[in-house]
């Protein structure tokens, strides 16, 4: 049964804002607490506001935005998410807005399945942060090209010479990965790709890695800034490693309302095409 619902979404357009304050009704008139993120209670005034984190003390979330809404919550809150998309292209949103109501009434029912999907866990300074897309890291210094060094837990090394590196799961395949020239991996897949931003004199333009294997990447002539899904940014310096593999500790959970396949909806959105 559905007793919380966490809502957090876009609060700088005027019809999320108003989706957003129609899904707090909806929910509330049904008998469902809703736990609000801070800013959307303080922009659509409802609810009492509570810290992105606090959200995990919900049942489900529900989004209101686009896929940088939903990466943005997924970095603090591990929750099954069903995301309502506001905007033309969402490859991890199913549920245009205008089909909100009918959304929360098959989820009100349970009428829906949930779509798990591997992470990554990105280890840096004995720190470790969990990503549902991608990681990506980028020199200081734009005028002067990186070189990094890659190093697998199954042996070799990797020197790359470029203007940075994305380290992506394959849910994250379809969004920077995709625009660089990589493949598109199916989500069922177990395990990540690295693919080179602007490589020199490299032939290999993404590598798929297996789920257990274990990456250290070292910028080498200058320090770098590492991107966690668009969202969180970190610097490390010359000589310092970062690890990344796959995250046995946590799925991407998404609640899918339609039965349509997976290759499906990612078909339709390279075509542009709306639902």
């Amino acid at each position: 049964m559905l007793n919380r619902v966490s809502l957090f979404g876009r609060v700088d357009r005027i019809e999320s804002i108003e989706i957003l304050r129609n899904i707090f009704r909806f929910l509330s008139d049904n008998g469902i607490e809703v736990i609000v993120e801070e800013s959307v209670s303080k922009f659509a005034r409802i609810g009492k506001g509570v810290p992105l984190r606090d959200l995990s003390r919900g049942d489900v979330l529900i989004t209101v935005g686009g896929d940088g809404t939903i990466l943005r919550a997924l970095l603090y809150v591990d929750l099954p998410v069903l995301p309502i998309k506001i905007g033309r292209i969402g490859f991890l949103t199913e549920v245009p807005w205008t089909d909100w109501r009918s959304a929360l009434e098959s989820l009100i029912r349970g009428e829906y399945v949930i779509d798990e999907r591997d992470r990554l866990k990105v280890i840096y300074k004995g720190k470790e942060f969990s990503v549902t897309n991608e990681v990506s890291l980028k020199g200081e210094r734009l005028d002067k090209i990186n070189e990094f060094i890659i190093k697998l837990s199954s042996g070799g090394s990797w020197n790359l010479y470029c203007d940075g590196i994305v380290i992506s799961t394959p849910t994250g395949s379809t969004g920077y990965v995709l625009s660089l020239g990589g493949p598109v991996v199916h989500p069922s897949v177990r395990g990540y790709i690295i693919t080179p931003i602007a490589p020199y004199r490299e032939p290999i333009r993404s590598l798929v890695l297996p789920g257990n294997e274990v990456t250290e990447v070292t910028p080498q002539n200058q320090g770098a800034y590492v991107i966690l899904d668009g969202q969180l940014f970190l610097t490390i310096s010359n000589g310092q490693v970062i690890k990344v593999c796959l995250d046995d500790s946590r799925k991407t959970k998404i609640i899918r309302i339609r039965r349509r396949g997976v290759m499906e909806d990612v078909f339709r959105k390279i075509r542009l095409e709306d639902h």
